[in-house]
């Protein structure tokens, strides 16, 4: 039997939980529309047909991510890359923020001039390139910082990260 033409909102679902479960295992590098095509068992013409291309999809997913925010509380940590498609990484931390008062958030970026501008706005900042070990640090520092409870351990702390 032939795989559908035609796509429905099961196959954008099933498209979207593929991309979100790459990027939740495997890191946002480790995305393509190829993958999410083979996980679904479809093909990459049914990813453009849905969403058009892997800037339209990551955006799904960057608004998936705002559904997650509002369904699932608490979140401790919002992580959020600069660099994403419809809405930059600073403006998705002032919405998630303005929505959810002491929300805690951590920007990644690999360009000098938006970890300045981040700074200034006084949100945590992460450098491109890091290493995992960095990674956890600036979590840890993020999560922990001016908190009662900085002696508690991380792993009970509930992090939403944010593709870009």
């Amino acid at each position: 039997m032939g795989r559908p033409r035609v796509h429905n909102e099961a196959t954008a679902q099933a498209l979207l939980a593929a991309a979100e479960r790459i990027v939740e295992t495997d890191g946002i590098d480790a995305l393509s529309l190829r993958r999410v095509a083979r996980e679904v068992g479809t093909t990459t013409r049914a990813v453009y047909s849905v969403f058009g291309s892997k800037d339209a999809l990551l955006a799904a997913l960057g608004r998936r991510a705002f559904e997650i925010l509002e369904r699932e509380r608490p979140i401790d940590l919002l992580v959020v890359d600069y660099a994403m498609p419809e809405m930059n990484g600073l403006a998705v931390i002032d919405r998630a923020m303005a929505r959810h008062e002491g929300l805690k958030a951590l920007l990644i970026s690999g360009h000098a001039e938006i970890l300045h501008a981040g700074a200034a706005n006084g949100v945590p900042l992460l450098a491109k390139p890091f290493k995992v070990a960095e990674l956890r640090r600036r979590i840890a520092e993020t999560l922990f910082a001016s908190s009662p409870d900085a002696g508690l351990c991380a792993l009970n702390s509930r992090v939403l990260a944010v593709p870009g």
